[in-house]
Formats: C-alpha cells, sequence, structure tokens
C-alpha cells in the first residue's frame, strides 16, 4: 500500500479541492494512506489576483478554515506545512526578504534554489503583465510577499515529507510558487508527483505525472502518437458536437469570453466590411502564469505590427483584428499593453484593417464565419477556424504549435511571403481533418471525467455528487479508476493507439466530411441559386455518396433539397 500526499495550499478553490478530496476517497477505497497538506496563511499567496481589490484577509482566513475543517467535513486526515516550523525560523526568513534590495528580486537564491525564478509566473498572473513593473512599490511588495511564502515553503516542505515519507505527491498544476516548491521538492527526492488542473471540457481534469500539467511536452507526446489515426464516426460527431457547444459558450469548463454567433450581413455592414477576402487576427490574453514558459520567437505586439504593414501594401484584401475580450479585465491592473493595442486604433491605421477592441460586442464566432485567413499568436479560436479548413498562421504559444496543420511565423521576416501565400488559398479539407483529430485527441484525449463531482455555473463553485465514498470502489467508475492508477504509477492514462487502430483507414473521415460539405453546398445553392458551380459541385458530392435520391431531386429541382 502507498501513501498520497496531497498538497493544497488553495483550498477555498472548490473545484480543485473537491477533485482531490475524490481522488483521496477513491485511492482510499483502495488501501492506500492519504494526508492533505494546506497552508495557515501568509502575507500573499497570489490566490486573489491585484483586480480584484480583495486585501481585508477574509480570503486567507476562510482557505485556513477549509484546511482547518477537513478532518471533520470530509474525514480526510490534514494538518498545516507552517506546523514545523517554529515562530523565530518564520521571524528569520522575513527579515532576509525585507533585506534583499528590489534590483536583485528577480535573481534571488535560498539554499541554492531559483525562487526569484520560480516566483516570475505568479508576478505575471497577480499583475497581469509579462512584465511586472518592478519600479512599482506595490509590485515589489507582490515580489517580498511571495518570496517569504516560497522559503517558508523551502524549509518546511522536506520536513513535512520526512514525517509523512509519500510515495506520490498529487498537487495543482505545479506552476504556482508554492505547488513549485513541493514538486521540486518531490523530484530532488525522487518521489513521483502528479499535478492536476481542470480540463477543456466541462467537469474534465487534466493530469500530468513528473511535470508541471501544461508542459507542452504532453501535448507533442498525445499528438505524435494519434495524430496519424483516422476518426471513428462517433469520435467525428463528438468534434462536431463539442465545436458547436463552443460557438454557444458551452462545455468549455471556464467563462466564454465571446457572444453568440450574430447575423453575418448586419456585421458586415457595422464594420464597413468591403467584399474582398478577409483575414482575421485574433489576439491572445498570454499573461497567463501557467503560460510563461512557453516558447515565444516573436513578441505578440511586434507580430501584430508588422502585420498591419503587410496589409498596408496590400488594399485588395481586409485585415480583422479581434483584442482578447479578457484583455479590459487585465488592464484594471495593468493597461500597457492594452494601450499599445489601441494606439493601433489611431489615425494612421491602414484603410483596409478594423480594430475590434475588448468592449465592442461583436461574436468572434461571426468574424470567424467570414475569415478567408486566422492569424493567432494562441487562442484556440486558430483551432477552431482550422477545423473549418480556414489556413490558420501561428505566430506565439498554442497548444497546436507545429502541430502540422498551421503555417507556422518564427521570424518577423517571414510574415511577407507567408501572408502572401496564405492569403491565396483556399479552404482545405486536410487542414479540416487534421484540426478535427486533433481537437479529439487533445480534447477527448487527455481531459478526464470526474462525475463525482459537478462544477457550478460560475465555474468557481462545485459540489459532490456521490452520496457515500463505496460509489467510488474500485469497477464503480472506469474513468476514476484509470485516475487512480495513473497517480500510484500503474498504470497508463494516455495510451498509445494499439496496431488495430494504426491500421485503420479513413473511409469514416473521408465520408463524414464530404457529407458535412454536400450540407453546407445544398445552402448555398439555396441561397445563391444562380451558381452552377456549386449546383454541379452538390450534384456530384450526392452521386460520390451514393445518395442517389437526393442527387435526383436536385437535378429535378430549381431549388435544391433541405440539407
Amino acid at each position: 500500500m502507498k501513501r498520497i500526499l496531497f498538497f493544497s495550499p488553495y483550498s477555498l478553490w472548490q473545484p480543485h479541492l473537491l477533485w482531490e478530496v475524490t481522488v483521496a476517497y477513491a485511492l482510499r477505497q483502495r488501501g492506500h494512506t492519504v494526508h492533505f497538506v494546506g497552508c495557515n496563511g501568509l502575507p500573499d499567496c497570489g490566490m486573489e489576483p491585484q483586480r480584484t481589490g480583495r486585501r481585508d484577509g477574509s480570503v486567507c482566513t476562510q482557505c485556513r478554515q477549509v484546511t482547518w475543517l477537513m478532518p471533520q467535513t470530509f474525514r480526510l486526515p490534514a494538518s498545516f506545512f507552517q506546523d514545523v516550523l517554529s515562530l523565530e525560523e518564520q521571524q528569520e526568513l522575513q527579515e532576509w526578504v525585507a533585506g534583499l534590495p528590489a534590483e536583485a528580486l528577480p535573481a534571488t537564491l535560498w539554499q541554492d534554489l531559483p525562487l526569484g525564478e520560480w516566483i516570475w509566473p505568479d508576478m505575471v498572473s497577480y499583475w497581469h503583465t509579462l512584465e511586472p513593473d518592478l519600479n512599482r512599490p506595490e509590485v515589489i511588495a507582490t515580489y517580498r510577499n511571495y518570496l517569504y511564502g516560497a522559503a517558508l515553503a523551502v524549509r518546511a516542505l522536506p520536513r513535512v515529507f520526512d514525517r509523512f515519507a509519500p510515495d506520490v505527491l498529487v498537487t495543482l498544476n505545479g506552476t504556482f510558487f508554492l505547488h513549485r516548491v513541493a514538486v521540486e521538492t518531490a523530484r530532488a527526492r525522487g518521489i513521483r508527483y502528479v499535478t492536476h488542473e481542470r480540463g477543456w471540457m466541462d467537469n474534465t481534469i487534466v493530469l500530468n505525472a513528473n511535470a508541471m500539467v501544461n508542459d507542452m511536452e504532453q501535448y507533442r507526446y498525445q499528438w505524435s502518437n494519434w495524430k496519424d489515426v483516422p476518426l471513428t464516426p462517433a469520435e467525428l460527431r463528438a468534434v462536431e458536437k463539442l465545436l458547436i457547444q463552443r460557438r454557444k459558450g458551452r462545455n468549455m469548463n471556464w467563462v466564454a469570453y465571446s457572444p453568440s454567433p450574430q447575423d453575418l450581413q448586419a456585421v458586415r455592414e457595422a464594420m464597413r466590411l468591403p467584399d474582398q477576402p478577409v483575414a482575421l487576427l485574433c489576439t491572445s490574453s498570454d499573461c497567463e502564469g501557467s503560460l510563461y514558459d512557453r516558447e515565444r520567437t516573436v513578441k505578440q505586439i511586434d507580430w501584430i505590427r508588422h502585420t498591419v504593414e503587410w496589409f498596408r501594401g496590400h488594399p485588395e484584401y481586409t485585415l480583422v483584428i479581434r483584442v482578447h475580450p479578457n484583455e479590459a479585465e487585465h488592464a484594471r491592473v495593468d493597461d500597457r499593453n492594452l494601450q499599445q493595442l489601441r494606439a493601433l486604433k489611431g489615425p494612421d491605421l491602414p484603410a483596409n484593417v478594423r480594430l475590434i477592441l475588448p468592449e465592442e460586442p461583436i461574436s468572434t464566432y461571426s468574424l470567424m464565419d467570414m475569415a478567408s485567413v486566422g492569424l493567432v499568436y494562441g487562442s484556440t479560436a486558430g483551432l477552431e477556424m482550422a477545423c473549418e479548413g480556414i489556413p490558420v498562421v501561428h505566430a506565439g504559444i498554442g497548444i497546436y504549435k507545429n502541430a502540422g496543420f498551421t503555417y507556422e511565423i518564427t521570424d518577423l521576416a517571414q510574415i511577407p511571403d507567408t501572408m502572401a501565400r496564405v492569403m491565396m488559398l483556399p479552404r482545405d479539407p486536410e487542414i479540416k481533418r487534421m484540426a478535427y483529430r486533433f481537437v479529439y485527441r487533445i480534447f477527448y484525449g487527455l481531459c478526464v471525467p470526474v462525475r463525482g463531482v459537478k462544477v457550478g455555473r460560475d465555474f468557481c463553485s462545485a459540489q459532490l455528487s456521490y452520496e457515500s465514498t463505496a460509489e467510488l470502489a474500485p469497477g464503480r467508475d472506469a474513468d476514476l479508476d484509470r485516475i487512480a492508477a495513473y497517480i500510484l504509477g500503474e498504470g497508463e492514462l494516455y495510451p498509445p493507439p494499439s496496431p488495430e487502430q494504426r491500421s485503420v483507414l479513413p473511409v469514416h473521415e473521408d465520408r463524414f466530411f464530404a457529407e458535412q460539405r454536400v450540407a453546407a453546398l445544398l445552402v448555398a445553392v439555396r441561397q445563391q441559386p444562380g451558381r452552377a458551380d456549386l449546383r454541379e459541385e452538390a450534384l456530384r458530392l450526392l452521386q460520390q455518396l451514393g445518395m442517389e435520391g437526393e442527387a435526383a431531386a436536385l437535378l429535378k429541382s430549381e431549388q435544391p433539397v433541405a440539407a
């Protein structure tokens, strides 16, 4: 039997806590020992970003209470990591942090560990910028608070590990500074650790063993294993359904930033879009700590400016820049990035470029429907456009980077040739095929349902949906069985394809995409009855699909049959 340590300092985040509680119950049902370790309070831990304005200590008090009451509430053993430290040790660390020069904070070492570096992702998330301004006293104060918390954890967690002797550590994502210290402690001792985070679909989680949960290598590994395996009819329909849900702001496991699709003609008129090819550029909110170490070969703002200049010289095309709607929220704390984007909308903006700011209620999906080309720095909008066969240029940090169905920008000098090429390209069924596979293998392959936890509509609250932990016993839930085996290192959570799966031919994909195409053609013929070319292509596809009755009806009627 094994001993599993759950390091849960952010216990007030209900979905994450209840996922861990459910997994802990499942492990205990299988005969293993579990223990939770929380936090007994810090000057600032980053749970409440600066934009919330909550500085009255209430969050810290409530979080501490959750851990304190875990033995009564959940019947699970729990303690605080500070329990193993004396008041004198804590005072010593406070004095050490207070004596550090402000300019030296990013490079701070403690016991030869790069705490200043480990903390930087938290600074990025807390201050909503890739470049927190260390000239601001309040930013420096945050850095010192985080350094103090990290140093406390560095001193305490080895003792916690000695006391509990875990075989496995389970913790949230591994990026936040307290969690980072925990995974580094486990790594230094050769102890297996498993990080987790909310998945890409409702009521799912993603896990990663011996790595940060958002480590790009997991996406690359999953895709390299499965990219050549065709999808089954059920898998194709699952992707199609998911894409429809996302257009309506559903099944995203987080709030929807875009309004639902709007009337295309009304959007065109409102934006004064001419009848010419449109490229849609979707910016990304890239100041998330978990994305901090993603490779960036070009800066987002530089890429945007150079792309604008290319369109200045090509008035036969229109560029629409959709600034991420959440950028306005970030600007409440640090508006430098939004101001750089707003500055584009000056008198020097080319006549064929439109800039849509965060507060403008225009649906990104309507813009995607009008786009001939997609330009993204990492947004999932790029993946969704690729699922429509739209050529997509990717310049940043998307999980689909180098997946094989995007045009990658790694140097600003590539922009002219790349744009000249893609603006001439039609929608490509092979782009669509590969993007569908990618969505299924990542969204359904890496995201594991946790049916025992129901996340609220606000995505911050949650509740348990089982009445007894006996419902979590082995054999009752195959996905929970997989999670438990994975945490214990006794089974694969994301197995590679079998030889039989690798040998499948893409016949189902071919038919599925042909049916999608013919349905779209029939709608287009109804809307444009004078387009003989559309009618001929629809007729050809209907005959290829063996839909002779529908083909005959199309031949006899001036109007097409219903799709």
